[in-house]
């Protein structure tokens, strides 16, 4: 047994290889998307000064955005955004500071 490959292909085999020539086939061209139906989008309710301070109030008790939400009648997501958008941050952080001494102070 040899490590060399010899193939014993049978000489018929090479003499009935194709030697014509093979025609280059185009692709069809894709016909152009249709454009997207548009959707009605609702009126998005704008975040009142009520909203905001209900908001401010909840999130200083800690309460989570999913919790607000369903408060407020709103996504979780919208008093997220809001907290952002309005820059509520810092006035969450005051309103709780002011709790948490009103709690302590109150014994």
């Amino acid at each position: 047994m040899s490590l060399a490959f010899k193939p014993k292909i049978p000489d018929f085999f090479k003499a009935s290889m194709r030697k014509e020539k093979v025609e280059e086939v185009k692709p069809k061209p894709k016909p152009k998307p249709k454009p997207a139906p548009t959707q009605k989008r609702r009126a998005k309710r704008a975040w009142t000064s009520e909203d905001l301070a209900l908001l401010i109030e909840l999130r200083a008790l800690a309460l989570p955005h999913t919790v607000c939400g369903a408060i407020l009648k709103r996504k979780a997501a919208d008093t997220a955004g809001a907290v952002h958008k309005h820059q509520l941050q810092k006035a969450i952080q005051v309103r709780r500071k002011i709790l948490i001494s009103e709690a302590l102070n109150g014994r």
